[in-house]
């Protein structure tokens, strides 16, 4: 009975011990909940910045044009703001102009953001195609695969097109030129003559690997040459590259001397008379082609003299 009794006050005596630790571990957490809520900021009480529509406008109205569209989208308000600050929803990631491609500087992440956000059923095929023009451009290639890997064939056949892939050879972007293919996207002599003018001779001599090889023109040696990509030039020479005789006229109006020179050494079709009329309005910049083509003629007419006695 006795051990009976010791063992009935010890097991007393742990419950009272474990019912004071519990409140004690209680007023610890109360204790820390209160630290922690007195040290808080107050952005980090109030989540939400509450600020009126006409401020958010005076925001819209500093914005870069590429940034407007998102902006607008991330709630009814910064929509209404967006057109209190007359500001239009255009998104231009790329574009031709003068001088040649313009494009814009956005991130992997903002190309991941859009194709998130974009819903093929929803969203205008004509928007997520540019979407995938500048992701193909920069070589964004996690994005592709992480957002565009998956959908059926008819969706996907969509949302891209033979500037897809001319935009990744156009930057050299292989491995990118590679999954397009893979999963069906189309090219043609737009994408041929994109990897010339990039001066990319290692995606345009995988493209013309592949079976059937992408198909090319005139156009590759005119980007090419307009862009001094001697080596593309004489790749694609020695692999019958069709050409004509106005990519030297060509060559000598941009002021392109040796690639001038090239493809006349290597008997591309070639009227001098041509040439020296299209180099003449030049300038500065065709002033070596008029005085190679010059020298050219003297030679000629040395050659003819001495023939002649």
């Amino acid at each position: 009975m006795a051990d009976q009794k010791k063992r009935m006050e010890g097991t007393d005596i742990e419950s009272a011990l474990v019912k004071a630790l519990r409140q004690e571990n209680e007023e610890l957490k109360l204790r820390i909940a209160k630290f922690e809520a007195e040290c808080q900021t107050p952005q980090e009480e109030e989540k939400e910045v509450n600020l009126p529509t006409e401020v958010w406008a005076i925001i819209a109205e500093k914005l870069h044009k590429n940034d407007v569209c998102s902006f607008a989208l991330v709630s009814k308000q910064l929509r209404e703001a967006q057109v209190l600050a007359g500001r239009e929803l255009v998104t231009r990631p790329y574009y031709w102009g003068v001088g040649g491609l313009n494009v814009a500087s956005f991130t992997e992440d903002w190309c991941a953001y859009w194709s998130r956000k974009f819903i093929e059923d929803h969203t205008d095929p004509e928007v997520i195609r540019e979407l995938l023009y500048f992701a193909a451009y920069q070589g964004y290639l996690q994005v592709f695969e992480k957002y565009w890997s998956q959908g059926p064939q008819e969706k996907l056949s969509q949302l891209w097109d033979e500037r897809t892939c001319g935009l990744a050879a156009f930057s050299g972007h292989l491995e990118v030129m590679k999954w397009l293919r893979a999963k069906g996207c189309p090219w043609g002599t737009w994408t041929s003559h994109h990897a010339a003018h990039g001066g990319h001779l290692e995606v345009l001599q995988w493209m013309r690997a592949q079976d059937p090889p992408c198909p090319w023109n005139s156009d590759v040696f005119f980007h090419a040459a307009l862009h001094g990509h001697l080596e593309v030039m004489r790749w694609a020479r020695s692999q019958g590259c069709p050409w004509d005789e106005g990519l030297t006229w060509s060559a000598a109006m941009d002021g392109e001397l040796k690639a001038l020179i090239l493809l006349i050494k290597e008997g591309c079709p070639y009227d001098k008379e041509e040439c020296r009329r299209v180099a003449e309005d030049g300038g500065e910049r065709t002033r070596k082609v008029l005085e190679w083509l010059d020298d050219e003629t003297s030679d000629e007419t040395s050659e003819t003299s001495s023939r002649d006695e």
